[in-house]
């Protein structure tokens, strides 16, 4: 039970973090597919920056105690600069009772599609991995709060921290000696320092400690994540490459880097196998034939063709295709009588079809007309 309650929480501590919002990968894109550096696109750059991070700030400000106490109403975000007073008055003109995280991303699409039609990302597939980046950038945020909107039941650590401490108090008369004094096979030093059950309470009890203090990883403590710090690193550098790095390269000049100067001791990646030497290495394989297979088989014949049409036509009658010597059709002739040669071949296979025939018998009554 505690080994199933530890790994859930670990996972979802775990989970929380990833989701929590790195606006990296998401920024890369919008620099490097809007461009232009006139003060329309530098504006807009920014603003969709600003979008991304107001939506984070605005889902943590929700999930995370630390982020509600700096900004604790939306007026605080405007002081900040997050927000807009114009884009303020949309938010409050939407009156409703659900969170208004959708508002901003929503600006981001729109924007977006602004810049495609203005040209200002050069293609319909930027503008497709621009928008890719920025849904899940939304999806990682959605995800974050319903980590935190779902909890864990209550109940469960609960239950969890109640057996464990049972346990242990049961092991304090469990685990006490009932053998007499003169007992020969009395271990003196277990009965006053009980190893295995200190060795036991440390280990068990130290893996709830640790569950206890991941269980909350958006709180006040020392422990838990720095949101406040993710929000400040993510405003910074998307501005930063929004406004001044959008462009920005270094001059390309050849690099003084050499392979054969570097002494650093390298152990290269070899395969588990690659240095096994066997006796038999360089002995030819003799490889094992095919059933059937024989040593002198019989030439082929350098004509091409079927060697007999009659086994590749159809098994059945026709009267478009067969003819007898007269050329009138014959609806009751065989398909062997045209192996045979009773009945004459008329325009059974196209000549480009077939360049040579191959002929089974001597007579020329078998020999099919191209």
């Amino acid at each position: 039970m505690m080994a199933f309650f530890v790994t859930f929480v670990v996972n979802r501590w775990k989970d929380i973090f990833n989701n929590i919002g790195f606006i990296d990968r998401v920024a890369f894109h919008i620099a490097s597919s809007i461009r232009g550096g006139d003060e329309e696109t530098t504006i807009v750059r920014r603003n969709i920056m600003r979008y991304l991070c107001l939506t984070q700030v605005m889902v943590l400000r929700d999930i995370a105690i630390s982020v509600r106490k700096r900004f604790p109403n939306m007026d605080s975000l405007v002081d900040a600069g997050f927000l807009m007073e114009h884009e303020k008055s949309l938010m409050d003109n939407e009156k409703g009772t659900i969170q208004k995280y959708w508002m901003p991303i929503n600006w981001v699409f729109n924007l977006c599609y602004d810049m495609r039609a203005k040209d200002k990302i050069i293609g319909d597939v930027l503008l497709n991995g621009v928008l890719q980046e920025v849904r899940n950038y939304r999806d990682s945020l959605q995800q974050l709060f319903n980590t935190d909107a779902v909890p864990v039941p209550l109940v469960y650590p609960q239950v969890v921290l109640l057996c464990t401490r049972v346990y242990f108090f049961l092991t304090i008369f469990s685990r006490q000696y009932i053998l007499k004094g003169g007992t020969d096979n009395r271990d003196h030093f277990n009965e006053w320092v009980p190893l295995m059950t200190g060795l036991e309470l440390i280990f068990l009890m130290g893996w709830l400690k640790v569950a206890e203090a991941l269980l909350n990883p958006l709180g006040m403590d020392d422990d838990d994540f720095e949101c406040n710090y993710i929000i400040d690193r993510n405003i910074e550098i998307s501005t930063l490459m929004a406004d001044k790095h959008w462009n920005n390269n270094p001059t390309q000049l050849r690099d003084h880097l050499d392979v054969n100067k570097l002494n650093a001791p390298v152990n290269k990646l070899i395969g588990s196998a690659a240095l096994v030497t066997l006796v038999e290495e360089n002995i030819r394989v003799k490889m094992i034939p095919h059933l059937g297979y024989t040593e002198d088989p019989k030439p082929r014949s350098r004509t091409r063709g079927f060697t007999n049409i009659s086994s590749f036509l159809p098994r059945k009658r026709t009267n478009s295709m067969l003819s007898n010597g007269k050329g009138i059709d014959n609806p009751a002739a065989e398909l062997d009588d045209v192996a045979a040669g009773k009945v004459s071949y008329k325009h059974f296979i196209h000549e480009e079809t077939i360049s040579t025939i191959e002929e089974d018998s001597p007579t020329s009554s078998n020999s099919l007309n191209h």
